[in-house]
């Protein structure tokens, strides 16, 4: 039986179209359910959208259509925007199907029965953009909002409460015995620095009436800590009839979400899951603000940018590689874009800096040179025979390449994975211009004697290629799927397995095959000039 890999991201708020800071968090998560599939795991990968509230109300009426049919479209934009991207997600939720709204119907009920729920009157400070209340010493001068940057209200209402207070203890305990619950170790630390000032939290609305009523109360709709939070179990079945994924997949590997809002993961979501006697996630990994300007990316704020903008420009693959290789995980990541006259995008300068050198140059002009112009000229495209003399330590490093790999993935180590790919692709071509084997092609040919290291060479960098297509797969899937065509193998890249990931397993008397350049290099002298116009 397949070990069982479950990751989840956040579910994104639908008031508005997706931006680049949700385009990061479905991108790294993206890579690591890629890679957890190559290592022959049962991988169940869940995103999806939070569709009630106050915001999606206010959306909707400004866009003179129902609730429902603001969602609807915004869902559209997500799944379109997210196919785009390659994000291969094995499930979409959305907080108004209606299985998840019974399940969590459920869920309030059996809590209400353990006595883990009650009523009563409260007053606090409140941010709609959060939708969440905060203790005046948690908010910036003037009561204004960490996150938004806008004023707090003063919200009174009679509400459902969730006894937090009741679990909270089990949680710092949780927390303090399991060094992998909250990734990064900082992240963990302020957790535990703000845990004990945790009180009972309000689970209902009363002024809202686009939600999932509460049961036996229809005056007051169910709130996003046990609406949207419970989306990570009510997909797996729980509440619904059939729990057998539940009973699969449960507890999650990993459930990635931003800094913003861990605290509710890491203390709210652990409490909800204790109450319900189920067990607690393996990990709960919170990643950094993409910053614009030095700003958060906030639709709430207007500070967005469009990953269908850079995917125009750019092509997926050259987004998803570029924002993995450049941020380090769990930690903030500025993107420095221009704009237009007219505010629209216009380029990213450290982004073109980056795929010109690493895809377009390093990785796509060796694939060029090897099997466009070497192998095709002097041996009519045909893959050589392997001669170990010409292989160097080409064996023993991709070994000790992949275990590394295995390693920075299983400890969210994103960045330091790419850079360890790009190691063996900077080594292949410092190995193609020490062994210049368009010399060697030429020496051949006066001394026959010759040919058998040069086909070895040859032999070298089109493996060396092979085993870089499959350890990039899961980060840059298009462009792994062309160099693997270019090699002429029939299997599909897709199928592949990590144990495929060893040296000598291409085959010597394959016709490799010409297609497109894989990336084409980006002219900024085009951008520029399109830019003066």
């Amino acid at each position: 039986m397949k070990e069982k890999y479950y990751i989840t991201t956040a579910i994104d708020y639908s008031n508005a179209p997706p931006h680049l800071g949700h385009a990061y968090e479905k991108i790294t998560a993206d890579f690591i359910a890629r890679h957890q599939r190559m290592r022959g795991k049962d991988v169940f990968f869940l995103t999806g959208v939070d569709e009630h509230g106050t915001k999606n109300e206010k959306a909707s009426k400004e866009r003179e259509i129902t609730p429902k049919e603001h969602c609807d479209d915004i869902a559209n934009k997500y799944k379109e925007t997210w196919a785009k991207l390659g994000i291969s997600y094995d499930y979409f939720i959305r907080t108004t199907d209606e299985l998840h709204k019974k399940a969590v119907s459920e869920i309030f009920i059996k809590l209400q029965k353990n006595e883990d729920i009650y009523k009563k009157k409260y007053e606090g400070l409140y941010c709609s953009g959060c939708e969440a209340f905060y203790l005046e010493k948690d908010l910036k001068e003037g009561n204004i909002c960490p996150v938004h940057n806008r004023k707090t209200e003063i919200v009174a209402e009679e509400n459902y409460f969730f006894k937090i207070t009741k679990y909270k203890d089990q949680v710092k305990k949780h927390i303090l015995e399991n060094v992998d619950f909250i990734k990064p170790e900082s992240k963990k630390n302020e957790i535990l620095n703000m845990i004990d000032d945790f009180q009972d939290i309000s689970i209902s609305r009363e002024n809202v009436k686009w939600g999932v009523p509460i049961p036996n109360d229809d005056k007051q709709v169910m709130y996003v800590w046990i609406d949207a939070l419970n989306n990570y179990i009510t997909a797996l079945g729980f509440f619904g009839g059939n729990e057998s994924d539940l009973k699969k997949y449960w507890p999650a590997n990993v459930q990635i979400v931003g800094k913003d809002i861990l605290k509710f993961h890491a203390i709210i979501w652990p409490s909800i899951l204790l109450a319900l006697g189920l067990e607690l996630p393996k990990t709960i990994f919170s990643h950094g603000f993409i910053t614009l300007g030095g700003s958060k990316i906030s639709k709430t704020t207007g500070n967005i940018i469009s990953p269908n903008d850079l995917i125009e420009k750019y092509q997926a693959d050259g987004l998803r590689y570029f924002m993995v290789r450049e941020i380090n995980y769990g930690n903030d990541g500025n993107f420095e874009a221009e704009f237009k006259e007219d505010k629209s995008f216009d380029r990213c300068q450290p982004l073109e800096n980056r795929v010109n050198s690493d895809l377009a140059n390093n990785l796509g002009n060796s694939l060029n040179r090897i099997v466009a112009s070497i192998l095709a000229k002097n041996c009519d495209g045909i893959i050589p025979e392997r001669n170990k003399d010409s292989e160097s330590d080409f064996p023993e490093f991709v070994e000790l390449t992949k275990k590394k790999i295995e390693i920075q993935m299983d400890n969210f180590e994103l960045q330091e994975a790419s850079t360890s790919i790009w190691d063996l692709v900077n080594k292949l071509n410092k190995y193609i211009d020490v062994e210049a084997p368009w010399n060697l092609a030429k020496k051949a040919l006066e001394d026959e004697s010759t040919k058998p290291y040069f086909h070895g060479v040859l032999y070298t960098c089109l493996e060396t290629l092979r085993i870089v297509s499959l350890l990039s797969y899961p980060l840059i899937p298009t462009i792994s799927s062309k160099i693997w065509e270019q090699l002429g193998i029939n299997e599909k890249i897709e199928d592949q397995t990590w144990d495929k990931i060893q040296w000598g397993l291409t085959i010597s008397g394959t016709q490799t095959r010409k297609t497109d350049v894989v990336y084409p290099r980006i002219d900024s002298k085009l951008v520029d000039k399109s830019k003066k116009k």
